[in-house]
Protein backbone atom coordinates (compact mmCIF):
# COMPACT_ATOMS: atom_id res chain seq x y z
CA UNK A 1 0.00 0.00 0.00
CA UNK A 2 1.08 3.19 -1.21
CA UNK A 3 -0.04 6.59 0.58
CA UNK A 4 0.47 9.96 -0.81
CA UNK A 5 -0.37 12.91 1.66
CA UNK A 6 -0.85 16.52 0.91
CA UNK A 7 -0.45 18.93 3.31
CA UNK A 8 -0.66 22.78 3.38
CA UNK A 9 1.63 22.96 6.55
CA UNK A 10 4.70 21.02 7.28
CA UNK A 11 7.72 22.56 8.42
CA UNK A 12 5.60 25.41 10.60
CA UNK A 13 5.38 25.88 14.38
CA UNK A 14 1.91 23.89 15.16
CA UNK A 15 0.28 20.60 15.97
CA UNK A 16 -0.76 19.41 12.82
CA UNK A 17 3.04 19.85 11.33
CA UNK A 18 4.61 17.83 13.98
CA UNK A 19 2.20 15.37 13.98
CA UNK A 20 3.23 14.99 9.98
CA UNK A 21 6.37 14.90 10.98
CA UNK A 22 5.76 12.16 13.51
CA UNK A 23 4.06 10.18 11.36
CA UNK A 24 6.68 10.43 8.46
CA UNK A 25 9.67 9.66 10.76
CA UNK A 26 7.85 6.52 11.50
CA UNK A 27 7.13 5.79 8.05
CA UNK A 28 10.96 6.27 7.28
CA UNK A 29 11.92 4.34 10.85
CA UNK A 30 9.85 1.03 9.43
CA UNK A 31 10.43 1.78 5.21
CA UNK A 32 6.75 1.92 4.53
CA UNK A 33 5.43 3.72 1.62
CA UNK A 34 3.91 7.07 3.29
CA UNK A 35 5.16 9.73 1.10
CA UNK A 36 4.54 13.09 2.36
CA UNK A 37 3.80 15.98 0.12
CA UNK A 38 3.41 19.85 0.48
CA UNK A 39 5.00 23.02 -1.37
CA UNK A 40 6.69 25.73 0.61
CA UNK A 41 10.04 27.93 0.13
CA UNK A 42 10.50 27.57 3.74
CA UNK A 43 13.63 25.45 5.13
CA UNK A 44 13.49 22.63 7.80
CA UNK A 45 16.85 21.30 8.15
CA UNK A 46 16.66 19.38 10.75
CA UNK A 47 14.17 16.85 8.69
CA UNK A 48 15.73 15.83 5.67
CA UNK A 49 14.02 12.61 5.27
CA UNK A 50 13.22 10.45 2.19
CA UNK A 51 9.78 10.36 2.30
CA UNK A 52 9.18 14.30 2.22
CA UNK A 53 8.64 16.04 -0.89
CA UNK A 54 8.99 19.61 -0.79
CA UNK A 55 7.17 20.88 -4.17
CA UNK A 56 8.71 24.60 -4.91
CA UNK A 57 5.37 26.91 -5.23
CA UNK A 58 4.60 29.05 -7.94
CA UNK A 59 3.16 31.40 -6.09
CA UNK A 60 3.26 31.97 -2.44
CA UNK A 61 1.82 35.20 0.39
CA UNK A 62 1.06 34.88 3.97
CA UNK A 63 -2.09 33.77 5.14
CA UNK A 64 -5.17 36.17 6.08
CA UNK A 65 -5.18 35.90 9.91
CA UNK A 66 -2.52 33.21 10.28
CA UNK A 67 0.85 35.46 8.78
CA UNK A 68 3.18 32.40 9.40
CA UNK A 69 1.41 29.95 7.24
CA UNK A 70 2.01 30.43 3.83
CA UNK A 71 -1.16 30.47 0.94
CA UNK A 72 0.74 28.72 -2.09
CA UNK A 73 0.13 28.16 -5.29
CA UNK A 74 1.52 24.91 -5.89
CA UNK A 75 2.91 23.85 -9.66
CA UNK A 76 0.53 21.12 -10.70
CA UNK A 77 2.39 19.83 -13.14
CA UNK A 78 4.93 18.73 -11.09
CA UNK A 79 2.97 17.42 -8.40
CA UNK A 80 1.03 15.61 -11.01
CA UNK A 81 4.39 14.05 -12.23
CA UNK A 82 5.65 13.04 -8.64
CA UNK A 83 2.40 11.36 -8.42
CA UNK A 84 2.64 9.31 -11.94
CA UNK A 85 5.91 8.28 -10.50
CA UNK A 86 4.93 7.33 -7.05
CA UNK A 87 2.09 5.28 -8.35
CA UNK A 88 0.09 5.70 -5.02
CA UNK A 89 -2.86 3.67 -4.28
CA UNK A 90 -4.26 6.38 -1.93
CA UNK A 91 -4.23 10.65 -1.74
CA UNK A 92 -4.60 11.38 1.77
CA UNK A 93 -5.43 15.35 2.10
CA UNK A 94 -4.58 16.80 5.67
CA UNK A 95 -5.61 20.25 4.82
CA UNK A 96 -8.66 21.91 2.68
CA UNK A 97 -6.26 24.51 1.11
CA UNK A 98 -4.68 24.75 -2.79
CA UNK A 99 -2.69 21.84 -1.98
CA UNK A 100 -5.35 19.89 -1.06
CA UNK A 101 -7.55 21.10 -3.99
CA UNK A 102 -5.05 19.63 -6.23
CA UNK A 103 -4.54 16.20 -4.75
CA UNK A 104 -8.67 15.89 -4.91
CA UNK A 105 -7.77 16.62 -8.58
CA UNK A 106 -5.02 13.76 -8.95
CA UNK A 107 -7.25 11.22 -6.94
CA UNK A 108 -10.27 11.85 -9.19
CA UNK A 109 -8.40 11.63 -12.64
CA UNK A 110 -6.63 8.34 -12.01
CA UNK A 111 -9.43 6.80 -9.79
CA UNK A 112 -7.66 6.74 -6.80
CA UNK A 113 -8.85 6.03 -3.12
CA UNK A 114 -9.96 9.45 -1.58
CA UNK A 115 -8.54 9.90 2.01
CA UNK A 116 -8.34 13.04 4.81
CA UNK A 117 -7.97 14.28 7.87
CA UNK A 118 -10.46 17.03 9.75
CA UNK A 119 -7.50 18.69 11.50
CA UNK A 120 -8.44 22.05 11.64
CA UNK A 121 -12.58 23.66 12.75
CA UNK A 122 -12.13 26.07 9.64
CA UNK A 123 -15.56 27.46 9.94
CA UNK A 124 -15.56 28.28 13.27
CA UNK A 125 -11.45 29.11 12.56
CA UNK A 126 -12.88 31.56 9.85
CA UNK A 127 -15.85 33.02 12.92
CA UNK A 128 -13.07 33.56 15.56
CA UNK A 129 -11.10 36.06 13.11
CA UNK A 130 -14.41 37.36 11.38
CA UNK A 131 -16.98 37.37 13.53
CA UNK A 132 -19.97 37.55 10.85
CA UNK A 133 -22.79 34.16 10.63
CA UNK A 134 -22.71 34.64 6.69
CA UNK A 135 -18.39 33.94 6.88
CA UNK A 136 -19.14 31.04 9.16
CA UNK A 137 -22.14 29.76 6.55
CA UNK A 138 -19.37 30.43 3.89
CA UNK A 139 -16.83 28.64 5.23
CA UNK A 140 -19.21 25.68 5.85
CA UNK A 141 -20.01 25.30 2.66
CA UNK A 142 -16.62 24.74 1.41
CA UNK A 143 -16.28 22.43 3.60
CA UNK A 144 -19.32 20.61 2.41
CA UNK A 145 -18.32 20.84 -0.89
CA UNK A 146 -14.48 19.82 -0.21
CA UNK A 147 -15.06 16.68 1.34
CA UNK A 148 -18.27 15.53 -0.55
CA UNK A 149 -16.30 13.05 -2.63
CA UNK A 150 -13.74 11.63 0.09
CA UNK A 151 -14.23 7.75 0.80
CA UNK A 152 -12.82 8.19 4.19
CA UNK A 153 -12.39 10.98 6.60
CA UNK A 154 -10.38 10.45 10.09
CA UNK A 155 -11.31 12.56 12.83
CA UNK A 156 -8.86 13.48 15.72
CA UNK A 157 -11.67 13.53 18.22
CA UNK A 158 -15.01 11.94 19.16
CA UNK A 159 -16.30 15.07 19.58
CA UNK A 160 -16.30 16.36 16.33
CA UNK A 161 -18.24 13.94 14.70
CA UNK A 162 -21.47 14.82 15.46
CA UNK A 163 -20.34 18.41 13.76
CA UNK A 164 -19.11 16.92 10.55
CA UNK A 165 -22.35 15.13 10.68
CA UNK A 166 -25.07 17.55 10.99
CA UNK A 167 -22.78 20.79 9.84
CA UNK A 168 -20.96 19.96 7.35
CA UNK A 169 -22.87 16.41 5.63
CA UNK A 170 -19.74 14.08 5.79
CA UNK A 171 -22.37 10.59 6.03
CA UNK A 172 -21.34 9.46 9.16
CA UNK A 173 -20.62 5.78 7.94
CA UNK A 174 -17.17 7.42 5.99
CA UNK A 175 -15.80 8.76 9.34
CA UNK A 176 -13.51 7.36 11.99
CA UNK A 177 -11.67 8.54 14.85
CA UNK A 178 -7.89 8.38 14.69
CA UNK A 179 -6.14 6.93 17.77
CA UNK A 180 -4.34 10.39 19.40
CA UNK A 181 -1.00 9.97 20.32
CA UNK A 182 2.70 12.15 20.73
CA UNK A 183 6.06 11.19 20.96
CA UNK A 184 6.44 10.42 24.43
CA UNK A 185 10.15 10.05 23.73
CA UNK A 186 10.85 13.24 22.28
CA UNK A 187 8.09 15.02 25.11
CA UNK A 188 9.16 13.58 27.92
CA UNK A 189 10.33 14.84 31.91
CA UNK A 190 14.47 13.36 31.45
CA UNK A 191 14.60 16.73 29.30
CA UNK A 192 14.30 18.98 32.70
CA UNK A 193 17.78 18.12 32.86
CA UNK A 194 19.15 18.71 29.49
CA UNK A 195 19.35 21.96 29.96
CA UNK A 196 19.44 24.84 32.71
CA UNK A 197 17.14 27.95 32.98
CA UNK A 198 20.17 30.46 32.79
CA UNK A 199 20.34 28.95 29.35
CA UNK A 200 17.20 30.49 28.37
CA UNK A 201 17.79 34.52 30.67
CA UNK A 202 15.20 32.51 32.91
CA UNK A 203 15.34 33.40 36.63
CA UNK A 204 14.98 31.29 39.58
CA UNK A 205 11.05 31.07 40.82
CA UNK A 206 8.69 29.19 42.73
CA UNK A 207 6.79 27.95 39.51
CA UNK A 208 7.09 28.07 35.84
CA UNK A 209 3.60 28.63 33.59
CA UNK A 210 3.90 27.55 30.74
CA UNK A 211 1.67 28.07 26.92
CA UNK A 212 3.11 27.21 23.91
CA UNK A 213 0.86 27.39 20.03
CA UNK A 214 -0.63 30.46 18.11
CA UNK A 215 -0.49 33.74 19.30
CA UNK A 216 -3.52 34.53 18.30
CA UNK A 217 -7.52 35.60 18.69
CA UNK A 218 -8.89 32.04 17.82
CA UNK A 219 -6.36 30.40 20.12
CA UNK A 220 -8.37 32.71 23.14
CA UNK A 221 -4.41 33.70 23.39
CA UNK A 222 -5.91 37.30 24.79
CA UNK A 223 -7.61 35.75 27.72
CA UNK A 224 -3.87 33.91 28.27
CA UNK A 225 -2.58 37.25 28.39
CA UNK A 226 -5.56 38.59 30.73
CA UNK A 227 -4.81 35.42 33.13
CA UNK A 228 -1.15 36.22 33.47
CA UNK A 229 -2.07 39.88 34.22
CA UNK A 230 -4.59 38.96 36.96
CA UNK A 231 -1.75 36.17 38.60
CA UNK A 232 0.10 39.55 38.45
CA UNK A 233 -2.25 41.34 41.33
CA UNK A 234 -1.45 38.16 43.86
CA UNK A 235 0.50 39.21 46.36
CA UNK A 236 3.44 36.59 47.83
CA UNK A 237 3.91 35.12 44.90
CA UNK A 238 6.59 33.86 42.58
CA UNK A 239 5.74 33.18 39.01
CA UNK A 240 7.48 32.96 35.50
CA UNK A 241 5.02 33.37 32.89
CA UNK A 242 6.60 31.39 29.71
CA UNK A 243 4.98 31.92 26.19
CA UNK A 244 6.41 29.90 23.01
CA UNK A 245 5.01 30.44 19.87
CA UNK A 246 3.85 33.42 17.29
CA UNK A 247 1.08 35.25 15.73
CA UNK A 248 -0.35 38.58 15.98
CA UNK A 249 -0.98 38.96 19.55
CA UNK A 250 3.02 39.04 20.33
CA UNK A 251 2.89 42.72 20.31
CA UNK A 252 1.11 43.10 23.22
CA UNK A 253 3.58 40.98 25.26
CA UNK A 254 5.55 43.72 26.03
CA UNK A 255 2.48 45.11 29.30
CA UNK A 256 2.92 41.76 31.05
CA UNK A 257 5.22 41.69 33.87
CA UNK A 258 7.51 38.48 34.73
CA UNK A 259 6.63 37.38 30.69
CA UNK A 260 9.54 35.45 29.02
CA UNK A 261 8.69 35.08 25.13
CA UNK A 262 10.65 32.40 23.16
CA UNK A 263 8.95 32.90 20.00
CA UNK A 264 8.80 29.56 17.82
CA UNK A 265 10.84 26.72 19.71
CA UNK A 266 11.45 22.82 17.95
CA UNK A 267 13.41 20.18 19.25
CA UNK A 268 15.66 19.64 22.68
CA UNK A 269 14.72 22.99 23.32
CA UNK A 270 10.78 22.51 22.94
CA UNK A 271 11.08 19.31 25.14
CA UNK A 272 13.03 21.18 27.92
CA UNK A 273 10.66 24.37 27.99
CA UNK A 274 7.77 21.62 28.46
CA UNK A 275 9.26 19.40 30.64
CA UNK A 276 11.29 22.19 32.93
CA UNK A 277 7.44 24.02 33.55
CA UNK A 278 5.13 23.39 36.43
CA UNK A 279 1.96 23.55 34.58
CA UNK A 280 0.67 24.34 31.02
CA UNK A 281 -2.21 26.48 30.37
CA UNK A 282 -4.28 26.34 27.34
CA UNK A 283 -7.90 28.33 27.18
CA UNK A 284 -8.37 27.28 23.36
CA UNK A 285 -12.32 25.98 22.77
CA UNK A 286 -11.47 25.21 18.69
CA UNK A 287 -8.74 22.16 18.95
CA UNK A 288 -9.38 19.34 17.08
CA UNK A 289 -7.61 17.54 19.50
CA UNK A 290 -4.93 19.93 21.78
CA UNK A 291 -1.92 18.08 20.31
CA UNK A 292 0.07 20.65 22.77
CA UNK A 293 -1.87 19.18 25.58
CA UNK A 294 -0.39 15.96 25.03
CA UNK A 295 2.74 17.39 24.58
CA UNK A 296 2.35 18.58 28.09
CA UNK A 297 1.36 15.87 29.72
CA UNK A 298 3.93 13.42 28.10
CA UNK A 299 6.25 15.95 29.76
CA UNK A 300 4.89 15.13 32.91
CA UNK A 301 3.44 18.72 33.14
CA UNK A 302 -0.17 19.03 34.55
CA UNK A 303 -2.63 21.29 32.06
CA UNK A 304 -5.19 23.78 32.87
CA UNK A 305 -7.57 23.52 29.96
CA UNK A 306 -11.34 23.67 28.88
CA UNK A 307 -13.61 21.27 28.54
CA UNK A 308 -14.47 22.42 25.32
CA UNK A 309 -12.97 21.30 21.95
CA UNK A 310 -11.21 17.62 21.36
CA UNK A 311 -9.34 17.50 24.14
CA UNK A 312 -12.74 15.99 25.54
CA UNK A 313 -11.69 13.18 24.23
CA UNK A 314 -8.54 12.34 27.05
CA UNK A 315 -8.59 15.14 29.56
CA UNK A 316 -9.24 13.87 33.25
CA UNK A 317 -9.33 15.41 36.58
CA UNK A 318 -6.35 12.58 36.90
CA UNK A 319 -3.92 15.01 35.20
CA UNK A 320 -5.59 17.90 34.45
CA UNK A 321 -7.65 21.14 36.24
CA UNK A 322 -10.70 21.51 33.52
CA UNK A 323 -13.02 24.27 33.50
CA UNK A 324 -16.32 24.48 32.04
CA UNK A 325 -16.16 28.35 31.06
CA UNK A 326 -13.73 30.72 30.22
CA UNK A 327 -13.28 32.69 33.34
CA UNK A 328 -10.37 34.38 34.08
CA UNK A 329 -10.88 35.03 37.45
CA UNK A 330 -11.63 31.07 37.95
CA UNK A 331 -8.81 30.26 36.23
CA UNK A 332 -6.86 32.48 37.94
CA UNK A 333 -7.37 30.40 41.53
CA UNK A 334 -6.89 26.86 39.76
CA UNK A 335 -3.37 28.36 39.05
CA UNK A 336 -3.05 29.54 42.88
CA UNK A 337 -3.97 26.06 43.91
CA UNK A 338 -1.29 24.19 42.38
CA UNK A 339 1.19 27.17 42.94
CA UNK A 340 -0.02 26.19 46.57
CA UNK A 341 0.07 22.67 46.74
CA UNK A 342 3.18 21.09 46.03
CA UNK A 343 1.69 17.62 46.49
CA UNK A 344 -1.67 17.63 44.32
CA UNK A 345 0.71 19.21 41.78
CA UNK A 346 3.23 16.02 41.95
CA UNK A 347 0.28 13.75 41.75
CA UNK A 348 -1.07 15.36 38.55
CA UNK A 349 2.64 15.42 36.98
CA UNK A 350 3.08 11.84 38.03
CA UNK A 351 -0.67 10.72 36.69
CA UNK A 352 0.05 12.99 33.58
CA UNK A 353 3.16 11.10 32.18
CA UNK A 354 1.64 7.24 33.08
CA UNK A 355 -1.38 8.35 31.35
CA UNK A 356 0.56 9.30 27.96
CA UNK A 357 3.05 6.25 27.91
CA UNK A 358 -0.11 4.60 26.75
CA UNK A 359 -0.77 7.14 23.58
CA UNK A 360 2.58 7.20 21.98
CA UNK A 361 2.97 8.04 18.05
CA UNK A 362 3.63 4.48 17.40
CA UNK A 363 0.53 2.93 18.24
CA UNK A 364 -1.03 6.00 16.55
CA UNK A 365 0.84 5.64 13.19
CA UNK A 366 -0.23 1.83 13.36
CA UNK A 367 -3.79 2.56 13.52
CA UNK A 368 -3.56 5.17 10.47
CA UNK A 369 -2.16 2.59 8.32
CA UNK A 370 -4.86 0.31 9.33
CA UNK A 371 -7.46 2.64 8.50
CA UNK A 372 -6.02 3.25 5.38
CA UNK A 373 -6.05 -0.55 4.59
CA UNK A 374 -9.97 -0.21 4.63
CA UNK A 375 -10.57 2.38 2.36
Amino acid sequence: MKIALFSDTLFDANGVSRFLQDMAKQSNAKDDELHIFTSTQKIFSHLELKNIHNIKPILRFPMPFYNDLDFVIPNFFELKREILSLKPSIIHISTPGSIGIYAKKLAKKYNLALVGTYHTDFPEYVYRNLPFEFMKSLAKSYMKWFYKEFDLVLLRSRVYEDILVNEIGIDRKKLRVLKYGTDINRFNPIFKNRFNKKDFALPKSEFNLLYVGRLTKEKNFHLILELFKELNTSEDIDINFIVVGSGECSKQLGGVENLYYFGKKQGDELSYLYAMSDAFVSMSVTETLGQTILEALASGTPAIVSNLGGQKDFIDEKYCIIHENLDVLQWKESVLKLYRDREKLNILSLNARKKLKTLSIEESYEHFLTLHNKA
